[in-house]
This record gives C-alpha cells, structure tokens and sequence, in this order.
C-alpha cells in the first residue's frame, strides 16, 4: 500500500470515528439530562419507521419490563383515579399484556384519559382510529407535534373524533424500548383522550401540558 493510499485510509477512518462519536455524544447527552429516567424510542406509526421518529426520555417507566400501574395517580397539578377497563371484548380484541386506564383532573377541572397499553402481539396495535370508526364516530387523523419543556419536539397521531353533538381529541405514542423495535421486546401505546376544551389548539395545549409532566427531552434518531 503507498504512503497516499495509507493516508487516505487513516482520514476515511477518522471521518468514520468522528461520526461515531457526535452520535453516540448527542445520545448520551440526551440520556444523561435531567438526571434518573427512562429512554425510548418514540414514533407516529407501529408498522414502520418514520421520520418522526424520537428518542425521548420519560421521567415514568413506560415498558414492559415495568408495571404500568406504577405511573403515579398525582401528576404535577392533576389528580387522577383509576378507571377499570368492563369491556372484556377490549382483551379478547387486543390481546395486551398490560392495560392500564385513569382519568386525571386539573386545577381548572379540565380532565382527560391516560391509556397505556402493553404488548407484543400485532393485534394489540390497530390504527388508532378504528376504534372509533367501529362505534360509529366519524374521524380526521393528522400528526401533533407537541413541545416538551425544553423546547424539544416528541411528535404522535391526533384522532379528532366527532360523533352528534360530541367531540373528542386522542393523542397517541408508539414507545419502543429500543431502536430495533423488536416485537418481541414488546411496545407500549401512550394514549391521552379529552373533549373539546375551546378550540382544537387549546385543547392541544392542554394535553401538551399534561405530557410535559412525562416526556423531557426528545431528539431525532436519523428518520427511516
């Protein structure tokens, strides 16, 4: 090999390392913010991988390898309680290996949904708009950004569901415990569900709010 080719071999590698190297610092840095937590990997779709793809870190255990029960009732200024899930078809249909449904309030009595739902099987994870097209609702679907404390971006699906006079918002999260998405490593859908608290935008907001409790920090993995 000439001393030409050996050189720019040696830069070829270097440039490589250096690559290696912001990346894994950009991730450490994100996982090493804020103190304790949990990371995963964040996404608008369970089928494929999107740009929108984050990874975000959870101030609450979020995975399997957890109970979901243990997110607290008291989350910032919101009291929740729990909401047994009576529908027994909801287990025959999806098949989770963990539900976990409760109903918090705010200080302005503002209220919404929390459902986390764990599993590994593909019918626990439908497009998030069926179930209300089965009972009858009609629905728009579009991708949320929502701005977390920090100023980061953890982006999901935002269901609009209309059915007669009543009107609902669900914001959901794909959370993957690593970027390999594994099935088998199983995944957990975030789900937050209000009505209507004045426009769309403001009810946004105030399940922006309430997620900022959750999520702090939120980078880009690179996309597909």
């Amino acid at each position: 090999m000439s001393n030409r080719t050996l050189r720019s071999a040696i830069a070829l590698l270097l440039v490589a390392a250096g690559a290696v190297f912001v990346l894994v610092t950009r991730s450490f840095g994100l996982l090493s913010a804020g103190g304790a937590g949990y990371s995963y990997i964040a996404d608008i779709d369970y089928w494929q991988r999107t740009p929108r793809e984050r990874l975000a870190r959870s101030r609450y255990a979020l995975d399997l390898a957890h109970e979901l029960s243990q997110v607290p009732l008291t989350i910032g200024d919101w009291k929740g309680e729990e909401v047994p899930q009576s529908n027994e078809g909801v287990f025959m249909i999806l098949e989770p290996e963990q539900y976990d449904e409760r109903l918090y309030r705010n200080g302005q009595d503002q209220y919404l949904w929390l459902t986390m739902i764990g599993g590994r099987s593909s019918r626990t994870f439908h497009p998030p708009e069926s179930c209300y097209e089965s009972y009858g609702w009609q629905t728009e679907l579009t991708s949320q950004a929502m701005t977390l404390e920090n100023g980061d971006v953890i982006y999901g699906m935002l269901v609009d569901a209309r059915k007669d006079s009543t009107e609902q918002l669900a914001f959901y999260i794909y959370l993957f415990p690593d970027r390999s998405r594994d099935p088998r490593d199983g995944l957990v859908i975030f789900r937050l569900t209000s009505p209507l608290y004045g426009s769309i935008e403001q009810t946004v907001e105030m399940q922006q709010a309430f997620l900022r409790h959750f999520f702090t920090a939120a980078q880009p993995t690179g996309g597909i």
